[in-house]
């Protein structure tokens, strides 16, 4: 006695990816037998479809079956209905790829979609542009205080300083930068960039 569970070779198509397990009566593990399912990849010398079996016992449960002949039995039945399915997986390789093709288009339109969704929030985030960036930078130089630099489309923000000692200098992220590129850097971010408004109360 054995027992295949339930599978679904679509969507291990779709995952490229699964697995078909059986339990044996008189053992003690839960899958004792398992048909593996998996699609190499590109980077693999040979792509295609691979199938293999495993199996592990988990050691002999006298409870559920007594006499260990009786128990082997069960295993070597069960043995053969696995290869079996495997041979009839094998049969249902062609829909299986055509359920991965179709899953992997379905996902690259995913993708895309998420990009021009993310490109689209980037493009309604107005830039500052060079002459507020230029007019940031000199207020930041007059009065010490620092600013937030936000990326266009993003929540993020880096922090800008100015040190103003015997020489002004700038820094972006934590890294020092030139005045000059330090506007060019702020032109292009969101438009949101500037002083934080309790510094500019005080």
């Amino acid at each position: 006695m054995y027992k295949i569970a339930e599978y679904d070779l679509v969507g291990i198509g779709r995952n490229g990816m699964g697995s078909i397990r059986c339990k044996v009566t008189g053992f003690w593990s839960g899958d004792s037998i398992t048909l593996y399912i998996d699609r190499r990849f590109s980077t693999v010398k040979e792509p295609g479809w691979r199938i293999t079996l495993s199996n592990s016992s988990g050691g002999r449960d006298t409870d559920e079956v007594a006499d260990d002949l009786d128990a082997y039995k069960n295993y070597a039945a069960a043995l053969e209905a696995m290869c079996d399915v495997g041979k009839m997986v094998r049969m249902e390789l062609p829909k299986m790829e055509a359920a991965y093709q179709v899953q992997r288009e379905a996902d690259r339109q995913e993708r895309e979609a998420q990009k021009a969704a993310e490109q689209a929030i980037i493009d309604a985030d107005v830039p500052m542009g060079e002459v507020k960036a230029a007019m940031l930078v000199e207020e930041m130089a007059l009065t010490g205080a620092y600013a937030h630099a936000f990326r266009r489309g993003n929540e993020y923000a880096y922090l800008v300083e100015c040190v103003r000692r015997e020489k002004t200098k700038y820094y972006f992220g934590g890294s020092i930068i030139a005045k000059k590129a330090l506007i060019a850097k702020l032109a292009e971010m969101s438009t949101r960039t500037g002083i934080p408004k309790e510094l500019k109360a005080a």
